[in-house]
């Protein structure tokens, strides 16, 4: 039987492989739906990116640890830069 994840469901696989190895068969169910998903392949670029500039951010500001919280308010313009470089990297 084939079992197709919906976007909810990759979304929070996508979520989960952040935080630790996804098994197996969920790992293949994501990449299937990846492959035949536009939407959900823009969110894991999306998401990539952000991380990107979280930890560009953070190196910059003397967070080495990438702790986004320790960002503290973020002026205007590094808003605004932060902006910039995800649209940039989509």
């Amino acid at each position: 039987m084939l079992w197709m994840m919906s976007c909810r469901e990759a979304a929070e696989a996508m979520t989960e492989a952040q935080l630790s190895p996804l098994p197996f068969r969920r790992r293949i169910a994501l990449k299937m739906h990846l492959l035949m998903c536009r939407l959900c392949r823009r969110a894991v670029r999306q998401s990539k990116a952000i991380g990107v500039v979280v930890r560009s951010l953070a190196a910059t500001t003397g967070t080495e640890d990438g702790d986004p919280a320790a960002l503290g308010d973020l002026s205007p313009e590094a808003r605004e830069r932060m902006k910039e470089a995800i649209r940039d990297e989509t």
